[in-house]
């Protein structure tokens, strides 16, 4: 492993580039937890069932979709065969 030791200047650029790194991860996080509060309005709102929710542009404007969660009562797939 090679080590350089950075300027006093360089090493304030790195840090303040990794404070906002780390203040927009979290804005990342609120607006992931903003949106995933959404989908379950509109969940409820449409009537859909249960599932991963995801939103989209469409030629005409938004959409969400709904992949809904398999059924319990859906058996396992058949294991493969490996001979």
């Amino acid at each position: 492993m090679i080590q350089r030791k950075l300027s006093k200047a360089q090493g304030t650029t790195v840090q303040v580039l990794a404070v906002q790194h780390t203040q927009l991860q979290a804005q990342l996080g609120e607006t992931q937890e903003a949106l995933n509060e959404l989908g379950k309005l509109y969940q409820a709102h449409f009537e859909l069932p249960e599932g991963e929710v995801q939103f989209g542009q469409t030629a005409d404007g938004w959409a969400i979709t709904v992949t809904p969660k398999p059924e319990a009562s859906d058996a396992e797939p058949p294991a493969e065969d490996c001979a």
